[in-house]
């Protein structure tokens, strides 16, 4: 057996020498996976992975450096063959460079000679090092490219296939450890918080287990009871010897929860021995039953009412105030119950329109007889959302009076505008008619304002992440109550949930277009113009989706002038299904320059996807070689688990065309083989995924036979747009518009 090779110079840290062979590489990919999995830092896992890519790949230098797209550059963090005084130091991250250009165009990039390559150059501190054949793939952290790997060499040759996937799959093995990193960062960032809110507010979260007789307390309840910061045991013994004797018997009722208490438990009780400095906790307890309906725990939460219960204990000595409070209490409640019920009711719509509608609904009658919700627009315009009155045949009339005050000019007594520049509640406790008189700019705004009769306004600003996105106005007319400061109050609590769930519903449509922007990145921005074919393609987005989908087709020149043609489908959703969506097209488009055969075009790219993709993502797909001629086109087609191909003859008629094979991602050998079609002129082959196929109404799938039906009756001489508009429109049309998956059509026609 062979030496290995020696151990490389590397100009940061040392590293393994480990041979080049491929159990090798997989014994360096599995040492690298394990060091991350155990949380090795960052900094160090670069380092690793410098020196291992190195190694593995036989190359004089390694570099991994960091993108910092707010800098627009590529900072050097990791290196291998280049002196430290390096690390630290920055390029554009734009073309100029072979990893500047990895980056942008979301690929590997080869060079067999990287000094000479006419697409890019070497940054200076390279330029010296006589470096050649060299390779660069893009590092993700989760969905986002977080840098890029690339290593060179200083002699001639050419990197292969099983190079770039293990060069690939160790970044996505320290990308993913990245991603985890920080994910970890903020659930470290969370609990800290949940922790600090517990403190301020004064509350503890406990839960007491029946089988185990153990009781868990949260930090903040331990100092709560009196226990020093790790002291507590866990014992129940131990928080009843803390609890003062009068209140013991109820707080072992709770512990216990008899089932006659009902699931739900409250009480306060003190904390504290007699005769010494006690404290009041208020604690909220609920019973989980077991499958076998047995109890199984007791969870609940505490809070410190000390403050509350003197308070109590002080008001209770003054009954000439004991009515007042009592009255003060239930108005807070009964505000408190509205706002809860307020929050739930906005929290269930997405649409910003149609949460202005629900808050309008939510103030009249309750809180005033006529409300306005205005929206700020881009451009700052503020522009009336929504609208109600108590009495609705004076709507018109509410609409009427505060627009000729704005176009007549001013703000009048009252003014939503002016609430919005200050970000303050504008608030007019009492109108009477000199009011009325004082603000009508003519003879018909008095009487409009003198039949809706407002006796006490506040506009208040609708403000979400600090900043002004609308605003409130609630109006009460005669015969009702004037607002006060606790009704201010109470409209600014209901403002600002509002202001939240607009600001959601905005951003969710937001989410949405940017979903929709990046799923077209997945998608050739325009169809080629081919000499002797007619090719469309028709792609329709789930309705409602706002998570990328894996449904993909491409179409891309092959040598020799022949053309591929591609459509398939990624399991799942979200940004794996699109990282591994980008990975198939990628590899589609490489092995396919070199092969011409469909069926081993497709077997290379299940061997990728087994190398690269860790979980148990798979694809669809049927790739197509397409050869146009004077007489019509000759195509190999080959099926990777997907629905089979449409053919659609000139003279109208359609039929299957019989090319299956196993999916990709699932099994090292899949059955791939090559079937041949002559399309003769005005033929055309029609490829779907199974978002059309599996089109539903009900339980009824559209189906092969619905797209056979479709095709059927577009009749002959049919255009390649025509047919894939028709399957589109037709599939959509049976689902009802309301299609719960993405649906890609393409269409190669051999031009008449």
């Amino acid at each position: 057996m062979a030496d290995p090779p020696p151990e490389r110079p590397s100009g940061h840290g040392t590293r393994p020498v480990i041979p080049a062979d491929s159990e090798r590489r997989a014994v360096a990919l599995s040492d690298l996976a394990s060091r991350a999995a155990v949380g090795v830092p960052v900094a160090s896992l670069l380092d690793d992975l410098a020196n291992v890519a190195a190694i593995a790949v036989q190359a004089d230098v390694a570099v991994l450096l960091e993108h910092r797209p707010e800098g627009h550059e590529l900072v050097l963090r990791a290196a291998v063959g280049l002196p430290d005084d390096l690390l630290g130091q920055s390029i554009s991250d734009d073309r100029g460079t072979q990893v500047g250009f990895a980056l942008v165009a979301g690929t590997p990039v080869f060079s067999i000679d990287v000094g000479l390559d006419p697409r890019f150059g070497l940054p200076a501190p390279l330029a010296d090092l006589g470096l050649r054949a060299s390779v660069a793939v893009v590092m993700h952290r989760g969905a986002v490219p977080w840098g890029v790997l690339g290593v060179a060499t200083t002699s001639s040759r050419r990197f292969g296939a099983d190079d770039l996937r293990f060069l690939q799959s160790a970044a996505n093995v320290v990308g993913a450890a990245i991603e985890r990193h920080r994910v970890e960062q903020v659930l470290v960032e969370s609990q800290a918080r949940l922790d600090l809110a517990l403190d301020t507010a004064r509350l503890g979260i406990w839960e007491y287990h029946f089988d185990e007789d153990r009781v868990w307390a949260s930090p903040s309840l331990e100092r709560l009871l009196g226990f020093e910061p790790g002291t507590f045991d866990n014992d129940p013994q131990s928080v009843l010897e803390r609890v003062h004797p009068d209140d013991l018997d109820a707080v072992i009722a709770a512990l216990r929860m008899d089932a006659q208490q009902g699931p739900e438990w409250h009480h306060a009780f003190r904390v504290g021995p007699p005769g010494e400095q006690t404290r009041w906790l208020e604690a909220h307890a609920r019973a989980v039953v077991a499958d076998d309906g047995s109890l199984d725990r007791v969870v609940g939460v505490a809070a410190d009412i000390t403050e509350r219960r003197l308070a109590e204990e002080i008001r209770s000595g003054l009954m000439a105030r004991a009515d007042e409070a009592r009255l003060t209490a239930e108005a807070a409640r009964e505000r408190f119950s509205f706002l809860a019920e307020a929050s739930a009711v906005l929290a269930g719509s997405l649409d910003a329109a149609s949460t202005a509608g629900v808050l309008v609904d939510l103030a009249v009658p309750r809180l005033a007889d006529w409300a306005f919700v205005d929206l700020l627009e881009a451009g700052g315009l503020l522009t009336e959302a929504a609208v109600a009155h108590a009495e609705p045949e004076r709507t018109d009339d509410a609409r009427r009076v505060r627009h000729l005050r704005r176009d007549l000019g001013g703000e009048g007594l009252w003014s939503v505008r002016r609430a919005v520049r200050t970000g303050a509640a504008d608030f007019v406790p009492d109108i009477g008619d000199d009011d009325l008189c004082g603000v009508a700019v003519d003879a018909e705004h008095l009487a409009l304002l003198r039949r809706l009769a407002p006796r006490s306004a506040v506009a208040v600003p609708l403000l979400a992440r600090g900043q002004a996105i609308g605003g409130l106005t609630l109006v009460r007319s005669e015969g009702s109550l004037r607002f006060d400061d606790d009704d201010l109050a109470l409209v600014e609590g209901l403002a600002a949930r509002a202001a939240v769930a607009l600001d959601n519903a905005r951003l969710y449509a937001d989410r949405e277009r940017v979903v929709r922007a990046l799923q077209e990145t997945l998608l050739p921005p325009a169809l080629p113009d081919i000499a002797g074919l007619d090719v469309a393609a028709r792609y329709r987005v789930a309705e409602g989706g706002i998570d990328i989908g894996g449904d993909f087709y491409d179409v891309f020149p092959l040598p020799g002038g022949a053309w591929a043609v591609v459509v398939g489908d990624v399991s799942g959703k979200g940004p794996s299904a699109a990282a591994v969506t980008g990975l198939v097209r990628h590899a589609l488009r490489a092995v396919a320059l070199s092969e011409a055969s469909p069926a081993r075009v497709l077997a290379a790219t299940n061997a990728a996807l087994g190398a690269q993709v860790a979980d148990s993502r798979f694809c669809t797909a049927v790739l197509l070689h397409v050869e146009a001629h004077d007489r019509g086109a000759r195509v190999v087609a080959a099926n990777a688990g997907h629905p089979r191909p449409f053919l659609y003859t000139a003279d109208g008629s359609a039929t299957m065309v019989e090319a299956q094979g196993t999916l990709l991602g699932v099994v090292d050998d899949p059955a791939l083989t090559d079937v041949a079609i002559d399309l003769a002129a005005g033929d055309a082959l029609i490829l779907v995924t199974d978002g059309v196929t599996e089109a539903r109404r009900g339980t009824d799938q559209f189906g092969e036979q619905g797209v056979l039906d479709c095709l059927s009756l577009v009749g002959p001489g049919a255009s390649a747009a025509q047919l894939a508009t028709a399957v589109v429109d037709a599939a959509a049309a049976h689902a009802g518009g309301d299609t719960d998956d993405d649906t890609a059509v393409v269409v190669v026609r051999a031009s008449a």
